[in-house]
């Protein structure tokens, strides 16, 4: 029996643990880009939820603040805490894609966003904010 009353560090040093870069970082960074790309007319926004069991969803939206905030869900994203293999619904081309990691996330997710029909939505959206 421990009766010693000390608190005592059994976490060891955590502060050198690093980082990753997760699925929902990606995203946001992509939606980021859209802003810049549209002169802040089009924002993206990535929302981060946990759903069923331990597993994450994240949806990436196009946001459009001269349309009162109207919002469009892109694609959802959904993974375990281990980040890896990821499921992506992609709204907009009704299709769904698997990924084993980050490197066919990434190369899933550009073949996606520059896909006829996204860039149909980005142009059909743009137009209706034109004055």
């Amino acid at each position: 029996m421990v009766t010693n009353t000390v608190k005592r560090n059994l976490w060891g040093d955590l502060g050198d643990l690093g980082t990753f870069r997760t699925p929902a970082n990606i995203l946001r960074e992509q939606a980021r880009m859209l802003g810049e790309l549209t002169n802040n007319v089009l924002m993206g926004d990535v929302k981060v939820s946990k759903i069923g069991g331990d597993y994450f969803e994240n949806v990436l939206r196009i946001i459009v603040p001269p349309l009162g905030n109207y919002s469009y869900d892109m694609l959802r994203v959904v993974y375990p805490p281990k980040l890896y293999p990821l499921k992506i619904w992609d709204g907009v081309n009704d299709r769904r894609h698997n990924c084993i990691d980050e490197d066919a996330f990434i190369l899933k997710l550009e073949e996606i966003l520059q896909s006829d029909s996204v860039r149909n939505v980005i142009k059909l959206l743009l137009s209706q904010c034109e004055e």
